[in-house]
């Protein structure tokens, strides 16, 4: 929640900032609008058809490591409608990421918890976006690209988390 919610609110800053792109107000709306699609399109149509293939731990660190790779690309952009793709396969991958992560965590507990659980994930997030909003809050002061650059190594070390704490145990295997 940390890398996403650094992510999520100071792209727009590096976006307008970043002296090859220098993206306007409405460009930059237009690249969260395209981001909320993506969110959509995953969601609805993406993580579902995923699921039915794949556990969720490998899709939790795909979506992790895809949404690392396209933080990272975000700043190396050239355009604004290179800003616009990769928008989509950010709003794409953490969609695929978080679901997986919370069904994850669902299914660890008995259908008597998941309120709880559900309410956990919920703080959860809530914390995280104060984190991320207080220590990308200063890094921005510093350079408008770290807080992007701290969002998206989060993000790769959760993936890597991931992976390492999947390795000895099992894993909710997909439908069959």
């Amino acid at each position: 929640q940390v890398a996403w919610g650094s992510f999520f609110v100071f792209v727009s800053v590096y976006l307008m900032e970043a002296p090859r792109l220098d993206m306007s107000l409405h460009q930059v709306g237009a690249f969260m609008s395209i981001m909320g699609i993506g969110f959509c399109i995953s969601n609805g149509l993406v993580q579902p058809a995923l699921a039915e293939r794949f556990g969720m731990r490998s899709l939790a660190v795909a979506g992790l490591a895809l949404n690392a790779a396209t933080m990272v690309a975000c700043l190396l952009l050239g355009s604004a409608y290179q800003a616009y793709a990769a928008a989509l396969v950010a709003g794409i991958t953490v969609n695929i990421a978080y679901p997986s992560i919370v069904t994850m965590l669902s299914d660890r507990v008995t259908p008597e918890r998941q309120g709880w659980i559900l309410g956990m994930v919920g703080s959860a997030a809530a914390m995280g976006g104060g984190v991320s909003s207080v220590i990308s809050g200063a890094l921005g002061g510093l350079g408008q690209a770290l807080p992007v650059v701290l969002a998206a190594a989060l993000m790769a070390g959760a993936a890597l988390a991931m992976t390492v704490a999947g390795s000895g145990g099992t894993t909710t295997a997909a439908p069959d």
